[in-house]
């Protein structure tokens, strides 16, 4: 796992008098989690689909923990709401399905918060395909929808935490 753009943070939270520590994981590793699990379905998931899932399983980690699920940004391109790093991980490899993780070959191990972001967006989302997703994300008033200019812009984490929020019926 060499790469370290693919290693989890420590960040520390003061909430309250009390001093919380989360972890704050790449989005490779998020990736690397979900394909992990698709194979244990005996599922194999196209690059369209992990980046979908990925940017979901973001959006639900926001809404429900007010942290981010992983410390990369979120960029509009034109086919949806993309994390660059996930996205060069893809294009090096030559087929258009995902088979083998992208940075470890063993399970990532993350916490109990990102493994329930992780596994709600599994439950809700997995039925569909890239496609499918992809036409999601470009919903009106999407974060997507909200922030794509015809260039790869940044989807504010604030935005997107409003967004799925409002999509879970979460009160701020």
């Amino acid at each position: 796992m060499g790469n370290a753009n693919s290693s989890a943070r420590k960040v520390s939270e003061q909430t309250g008098s009390d001093l919380v520590q989360h972890t704050i994981y790449s989005a490779v590793q998020v990736a690397d989690y979900i394909i992990h699990e698709a194979r244990k379905g005996g599922e194999v998931h196209d690059k369209l689909k992990i980046l979908k899932l990925v940017y979901l399983a973001h959006g639900i980690h926001l809404a429900v923990f007010d942290r981010p699920l992983f410390f990369e940004t979120v960029e509009a391109w034109k086919y949806g709401p993309v994390v660059r790093i996930v996205y060069e991980q893809m294009g090096r490899r030559e087929s258009t399905s995902i088979e083998k993780p992208f940075a470890n070959p063993e399970m990532p191990q993350l916490d109990g918060d990102a493994v329930f972001s992780i596994s709600q967006t599994l439950r809700s989302y997995s039925k569909f395909d890239g496609l499918q997703l992809s036409s999601l994300t470009h919903q009106d008033g999407t974060p997507w929808k909200n922030s794509y200019r015809g260039a790869n812009d940044v989807i504010s984490n604030d935005l997107i935490k409003h967004y799925f929020k409002r999509l879970l019926g979460i009160e701020n």
